[in-house]
């Protein structure tokens, strides 16, 4: 949760898809409600590499919510 409210405090520097889907939540959501679904996203790209012993590949999917 920390990681992604400190995401959300320096998104104004952020690019790419992931900084264009959590503002697109922002327009429509209440901030803590983003912070959850950020955590979470970044939660299942952690636990993903961990599983699977990999490294993120950011391709144009990756991140698709």
């Amino acid at each position: 949760m920390q990681c992604a409210r400190v995401y959300l405090m320096g998104l104004e520097r952020q690019t790419g898809a992931l900084a264009d889907w959590v503002r697109q939540l922002l327009a429509r959501h209440h901030c803590n409600r983003v912070v959850c679904a950020l955590a979470n996203k970044l939660a299942r790209i952690a636990w993903s590499i961990a599983a699977h012993h990999d490294e993120f590949k950011a391709g144009p999917g990756a991140m698709n919510a």
